[in-house]
């Protein structure tokens, strides 16, 4: 076969080109086309851990109020944090012993975290020692005021609760300081206080003290 003369394959060649251009163009044409005006994200994810209905944390689980306390409002030897507050032994007052509790900072002595709504109640055991206190004679109350000295008065009024003994009754401590009972982390503080009369009897306390929720 002879070869096409050079202008005849320089026309085959444009031919070609505008083919090949053409071709580009129609697909150009085509995709714009098919442009979408909307997208989707798919979204994934693993819940690892679900919440318990309702938690109950306490920050202090032992009130050591030392070993030689007196009506008299000895200071405590004890390594907790305890405030001897005497009253008039003139009146025949004894002495009170307030407990705080040893919380980290930004804690709270009670932690509630709920996911549902929830009732407090606390009691204690009666004294199993061997001194006369007791909570028959409302020796060991608790409350959300932080008295010092000098307020005697005021812890023997009605601003400190008497745990009441668990064989018997419970104290409900919902709203003690603040609306509780609610979903969410709710945060309580609270002080003990044990009262030492001057008919006091030597020998130990011992009692233990019981916060609860439920739902």
């Amino acid at each position: 076969m002879q070869p096409l003369p050079q202008r005849q394959q320089l026309a085959r060649s444009s031919f070609v080109i505008a083919s090949v251009l053409a071709f580009a163009l129609s697909l150009t044409a085509a995709h714009s086309a098919l442009a979408q005006t909307s997208g989707e994200v798919d979204v994934t994810a693993t819940v690892g851990t679900s919440l318990a209905p309702l938690t109950l944390t306490i920050c202090d689980g032992a009130a050591d109020f030392g070993t030689n306390l007196d009506a008299d409002g000895t200071v405590s030897n004890s390594l907790d944090t305890i405030l001897a507050i005497p009253g008039n032994p003139a009146t025949n007052q004894g002495a009170y012993y307030k407990w705080t509790p040893a919380c980290g900072t930004g804690s709270s002595f009670l932690s509630i975290n709920a996911t549902t709504t929830w009732t407090g109640a606390v009691c204690a055991t009666e004294n199993s020692g061997t001194s006369s206190l007791s909570l028959a004679d409302n020796d060991l109350r608790f409350s959300q005021s932080n008295f010092f000295a000098g307020s005697y008065n005021s812890i023997n009024s009605v601003s400190t609760i008497v745990f009441p003994d668990c064989d018997t009754s419970s104290h409900d401590w919902t709203n003690l300081g603040g609306t509780g009972g609610g979903a969410g982390i709710t945060n309580r503080n609270f002080f003990y206080y044990l009262q030492v009369d001057r008919s006091e009897t030597v020998g130990t306390f011992e009692s233990t003290t019981t916060w609860s929720i439920t739902g």
